[in-house]
């Protein structure tokens, strides 16, 4: 959840599918209908690269937990939003996190800015539809 700033809604069905041939994690957003663009085999932008061992982390624990559809299956079946939320709650607790699955994408968006990336970069990362919602990200935690 947190490298790819998905929404729950989004991220229950995130798969291999949504890997293009160039190694981009892309996916049409449920909310807003636009693209999102996420680095996954492909290299990081500047902004990300020093994110590399989280990435790895974080494909790493999705082969040990995954291999069907879906990214987040549970059992071989797909997860209901729902119950993504509130496994993510839970482990966000558990973890000390204390971020909801919306913290968690809001805090990607942040960390893009925070690192010097440009609106168009929390743009294509977060699927935003405008300027104005990608500086409102980097204005909150400027």
């Amino acid at each position: 959840m947190f490298w790819t700033a998905a929404r729950t809604i989004d991220a229950a069905a995130l798969g291999p599918r949504n890997i293009d041939h160039d190694g981009v994690l892309i996916y049409r957003q449920s909310k807003v209908g636009k693209p999102a663009h996420v680095p996954w085999n492909s290299a990081l932008p500047a902004v990300a690269r020093g994110w590399a061992l989280e990435l790895r982390q974080v494909k790493d624990a999705l082969q040990v937990t995954s291999g069907g559809f879906t990214f987040l299956e549970a059992n071989g079946k797909v997860r209901s939003v729902k119950g993504l939320g509130n496994l993510i709650a839970e482990s966000a607790r558990t973890a000390g996190i204390g971020k909801s699955a919306h913290g968690l994408r809001k805090s990607r968006l942040t960390a893009i800015a925070e690192a010097g990336g440009s609106a168009h970069a929390i743009m294509a990362w977060g699927g935003h539809q405008t300027l104005q919602e990608a500086d409102g990200t980097r204005v909150q935690r400027s």
